[in-house]
């Protein structure tokens, strides 16, 4: 696996498993991601476990998995991650593990496997028991033992169960018109998980709508995980908007500060004292007449000036001999 393809799977996979929890956890059932099977480093994406018996109406109507049974193993390939015949074949083998550790029939039990793609290769497979059959709408379901079902998000119909699964798809156009039906619907919890997978393109979809006003709780998300991201898209009058003066003298070098300010304006409020720091005597004295460089001074002042002249006179004076 290449070093972009694992990078953008870390990206997504995670996006995908807090949206399933979050999607999933208001029903009666449990939901674990990251599910170890062995002491093999071989972890289920997630279990769903369904203990209530009265819950099949539920699932059936607000999710995309009416097929649940009591254990139910959810595996995710995303747009950068395409399901192979080896990734299927890893798939399976997670599951007996679990089934063995759980010490339950496989009848208790379901594999579901979001593709964001279509896996066509695994989909032609034409040996018993891998035969998968196509369902509509995206569905494709296998009658081995656990039943196995490949849901192909580009595929799947734009109903808002399907929310959840739409904004991981492949496929741009199906993303925008899953994203466009959510804004329609205000279905603003998606959102968020919708910048995860394509910032760019659900920041421009949200200008177009005339969408300005979104919950705090995603406002919040977007500034603190992808702020970065989105500057680029924000003017400078936009990004200066609620900065204040003390704020935005902080971010800048003392060069930059007094940039393009006369230089009578940069002096006001500075004492005389604190003016002349730093600054050698003689250039102290550039420009102002000898009239006015003696005014102030005390006559013991002028006779110790006058001596020093004389003194600087007859150095020079030697020197030159």
């Amino acid at each position: 696996m290449s070093k972009k393809t694992t990078k953008k799977r870390s990206t997504l996979d995670p996006t995908f498993k807090q949206l399933l929890t979050a999607f999933l956890s208001p029903l009666p059932l449990d939901v674990q991601t990251e599910v170890e099977v062995s002491r093999l480093p071989r972890k289920i994406d997630a279990i769903v476990t369904i203990s209530a018996q009265n819950t099949q109406q539920q699932i059936h109507s607000q999710t995309p998995f009416a097929h649940f049974k009591t254990h139910n193993q959810i595996e995710f390939k995303g747009k950068e991650d395409r399901l192979t015949r080896w990734d299927y074949r890893r798939i399976l083998g997670r599951s007996y593990f679990y089934m063995a550790e759980q010490k339950m029939p496989f009848e208790e039990m379901t594999i579901t496997i979001v593709s964001a793609g279509k896996p066509r290769k695994v989909l032609a497979h034409n040996q018993p028991p891998h035969i998968f059959k196509a369902l509509g709408n995206g569905y494709y379901k296998n009658e081995g033992h656990p039943a196995t079902y490949i849901l192909v998000i580009n595929e799947l119909a734009l109903i808002p169960k399907n929310y959840p699964l739409l904004i991981f798809a492949s496929n741009k156009d199906t993303f925008q018109q899953a994203l466009k039906q959510i804004l329609d619907d205000k279905a603003y919890t998606y959102i968020r998980y919708a910048y995860e997978v394509r910032p760019q393109m659900t920041k421009e979809m949200l200008t177009m709508a005339g969408v300005t006003h979104l919950p705090k709780e995603n406002l919040e998300f977007i500034a603190q995980d992808i702020g970065e991201e989105l500057v680029a898209f924000l003017s400078p009058e936009l990004r200066l908007r609620d900065i204040t003066a003390e704020e935005m003298a902080a971010r800048m070098t003392f060069e930059e500060r007094l940039a393009g300010v006369p230089s009578e304006e940069r002096l006001m409020g500075i004492p005389p004292e604190e003016r002349l720091m730093g600054i050698p005597p003689e250039e102290r004295l550039m420009g102002i007449p000898p009239e006015e460089r003696l005014e102030g001074m005390t006559f013991k002042e002028q006779r110790k000036l006058l001596r020093l002249l004389l003194e600087r006179e007859l150095t020079v004076t030697s020197s030159d001999n």
